[in-house]
């Protein structure tokens, strides 16, 4: 039996969170569906291995994060430029190719640069298949703006003239959407909770972790002042190594100085980046990480004992953060803990860390492609 076509949109700018947590849901998908994966950002690397996955990659665009303009990686053409090689290659794409869903990884809550490109994108795939599924994948929080009452507004007619279901990848008993979004009951009919989005279906749980602590820094874009507050105590604990894993987007002066304290120190290892990140984490006796969602997912489906960093330029990895602290599933440091003797005080205490008993929905890709699968199958039987 042939498996129903889905185009997935996905534009990561900053980081690979977005990335990393569309691959896991496409990942599931494939059981379903065969899956167009269409990828607005730099090819870093990650893909699937699935003869239903097809990857496709739009010529790169990126985000300063001083001024959020646009920007082309390879320093070359101008973003009104690659916006129209974007829409060539899309065109070429979708052809007559009739697709039975698509979805748009955040857009219209986010990536609104994209704006004209997405909607493009979904008329196009309207007039080959007037029936086709839109659907939106966002995580549990969104960002806070300015001016976001007229801009939350903008995006319920978005959703309400062109979408059909919003997936929120979250556990309510944690966190619900309208914490970070005032207008969700005017998409209440729409939305769809699936659980929180793990890179792994099974959950790893090791009886018998490794004396190791793994510092990761998600991307690499920002965490630099963590990694380094990290090694300070490294001697004050010679029974562990230490690990880092600064990320693809690791500053070159970073990199610089963890080679340098790395070279003839048998306690301490850098990997630039890990593929297996998750198997690596379930094996380590503490994790000390950024806050974003995908690490986040990654601790909770592995229950490691846990020190997170939230990023404070929004609300989104604090608010995440804290609500977990909360629940008693990690511990949340900030800048003002990373004096050696204070954040030495927190890894001893979280290296001594048991899981509390409560069960947090983590099967939010395959909750998707099985939502989604139902919502079609139903539209063929009616």
């Amino acid at each position: 039996m042939t498996k129903p076509r889905l185009l997935f949109y996905c534009q990561h700018l900053l980081g690979i969170g977005h990335l990393t947590r569309s691959l896991a849901i496409c990942e599931a998908l494939n059981e379903d569906f065969e899956v167009h994966f269409l990828q607005g950002g730099p090819d870093v690397g990650k893909t699937l291995k699935h003869p239903s996955f097809h990857h496709h990659f739009l010529t790169p665009l990126l985000m300063r994060e001083s001024d959020c303009s646009l920007y082309d990686p390879a320093g070359v053409k101008t973003a009104e430029e690659i916006f129209q090689e974007r829409q060539q290659s899309i065109n070429t794409l979708l052809g007559d190719l009739p697709f039975a869903a698509v979805i748009t990884e955040l857009f219209p809550f986010g990536r609104n640069k994209f704006k004209g490109e997405v909607m493009d994108l979904i008329q196009k795939a309207r007039t080959v298949n007037s029936m086709v599924h839109v659907s939106c994948s966002i995580r549990d929080i969104l960002v806070e703006k300015k001016d976001s009452v007229e801009r939350e507004m903008k995006m319920v007619r978005l959703v309400e003239e062109n979408y059909d279901a919003v997936f929120v990848h979250s556990d309510p008993q944690i966190l619900r959407f309208e914490e970070t979004f005032s207008q969700a009951t005017r998409l209440q009919e729409k939305l769809c909770y699936t659980g929180f989005v793990t890179e792994s279906p099974k959950a790893k749980h090791s009886l018998g972790r490794r004396n190791e602590i793994l510092i990761s820094m998600g991307g690499g874009v920002v965490g630099d002042e963590l990694v380094l507050a990290a090694l300070e105590i490294m001697p004050s604990l010679p029974e562990y190594l230490f690990r880092v894993a600064p990320g693809p987007y690791a500053s070159e002066a970073l990199k610089k100085t963890l080679a340098e304290k790395a070279a003839n120190n048998p306690q301490l290892r850098i990997e630039p980046f890990l593929n297996n990140f998750e198997e690596e984490l379930s094996q380590v006796a503490l994790s000390i990480s950024l806050a974003g969602y995908n690490t986040m997912m990654n601790i909770l489906n592995t229950r490691t004992p846990a020190l997170v960093y939230p990023y404070m330029a929004n609300i989104e990895q604090n608010l995440r953060a804290t609500r977990m602290a909360d629940q008693g599933l990690l511990s949340v440091i900030y800048e003002k803990d990373l004096t050696p003797a204070d954040l030495l005080k927190k890894v001893k205490n979280q290296l001594q860390h048991q899981w509390p008993s409560l069960e947090v929905g983590l099967k939010g890709a395959k909750q998707t492609s099985k939502l989604l699968s139902n919502i079609l199958q139903e539209r063929t039987n009616s």
